[in-house]
């Protein structure tokens, strides 16, 4: 009996001990896979920036033996069409344009030289899943037509800050009033190339269509796809009225190039204006040689245009003789350090190129000596 007793008195305790620690067990195991399940989608939603960071670095080097082999810039890809629809096929992920060189001819962004769309990736060389993002969406892609036309690396303007035919990038959307004010990050880009990150919104699937837009408070985001020449790449953030997640990156005609020519692939036009402004010194001083007073032309009546197909401004000495004399300096000397004339170009948006060219370097181009030159 007292056995009994004792018996039913350990299991009632061993029983109610069991439920609670059933009950801690459970709470920590729910706590532990909702950890879990957190955990996993922070590293799946940072492999899949990672991922989309390779293809956009990818896509830029792309882009640039693009460039090499064409001296120009691909326009964009009709981000519409679907590569299983037979009418689509031929011209899927391919420029839109009027003929390789001509100019693009798809979306254009309004009062713009700036056109959009997505990779053309089969121009490029590489099929469209090769280069989209990490979500498997098409890369969003704007260029400024001027720098896809044939030889434009060599004799066009591929941007100017003027709103209209460059690409400005901003640490905030453009037009966001609140404080503080936004700042340009990049104010002469050529091209650029974006995914829409990991919420998708706005973004465009390798079938052609078009996720749900961003909400009307997401700024940013809109910014990225509005009918303007700015772009955004503001802070990240989660915040379901302004979020923002895009993965953006707007090249200057400097960052394309610059590695091309360090790699002696091709020419910058800065470089090419500079061996330019080096033939017009020499043609100018050939006119002075031919010249009975040696007189070299006048303001005005040559006009060399630079690697932008914009004029070098001509400037000659207001004494115009390549055989100056100075009063005391005998008729056949030359004053060697005057400048005799200066060719200038600010066409270029890393800064001004001048050339100056002195008396005494007259002569010694000319190959004459002085003497000979002016008896």
């Amino acid at each position: 009996m007292g056995a009994s007793i004792l018996m039913r008195r350990f299991q009632s305790k061993h029983a109610g001990f069991t439920l609670i620690e059933l009950a801690v067990v459970t709470a920590i195991i729910g706590l532990l896979v909702a950890g879990a399940v957190a955990s996993f989608g922070a590293i799946r939603t940072n492999t899949k920036i990672k991922e989309t960071h390779r293809a956009m670095h990818s896509a830029e080097l792309l882009l640039r033996t693009f460039i090499a082999r064409n001296g120009r810039l691909p326009c964009p890809a009709d981000p519409t069409l679907n590569p299983n629809v037979v009418a689509d096929a031929a011209t899927y992920a391919r420029e839109d344009d009027g003929g390789a060189g001509t100019g693009c001819t798809g979306n254009q962004v309004t009062g713009t030289t700036v056109y959009w769309g997505t990779l053309p990736a089969r121009d490029l060389g590489a099929e469209p899943r090769e280069i989209a993002d990490g979500w498997g969406r098409q890369l969003r892609y704007a260029v400024v037509d001027g720098s896809t036309r044939t030889n434009s690396l060599t004799t066009g303007i591929w941007a100017l800050n003027n709103n209209t035919s460059e690409i400005q990038l901003w640490d905030k959307a453009a037009d966001d009033a609140t404080a503080p004010a936004p700042q340009l990050i990049v104010d002469v880009g050529v091209a650029a190339v974006y995914s829409t990150g990991p919420n998708g919104s706005g973004g465009i699937t390798l079938e052609g269509s078009f996720l749900v837009a961003p909400v009307a408070t997401a700024l940013a985001e809109l910014e990225n796809q509005d009918d303007d020449i700015n772009l955004a790449n503001a802070a990240y953030s989660e915040d379901d009225a302004t979020p923002f997640d895009d993965i953006i990156s707007v090249y200057t005609e400097h960052d394309l190039v610059l590695p091309l020519a360090e790699m002696g692939v091709v020419q910058t036009k800065r470089a090419v204006s500079t061996e330019l402004m080096n033939r017009w010194a020499d043609v100018v001083l050939g006119m002075a040689a031919a010249d009975a007073d040696r007189l070299i032309p006048a303001a005005g009546a040559v006009v060399f245009n630079d690697a932008w197909g914009q004029p070098f401004g001509y400037t000659p000495h207001a004494e115009r003789e390549v055989c100056h004399e100075d009063k005391g300096v005998p008729p056949s000397v030359a004053k060697a350090a005057d400048i005799l004339f200066t060719l200038a170009t600010g066409s270029d948006p890393g800064g001004v190129i001048a050339f100056n060219i002195t008396r005494g370097e007259a002569a010694a181009r000319l190959g004459v000596p002085i003497t000979t030159l002016c008896p």
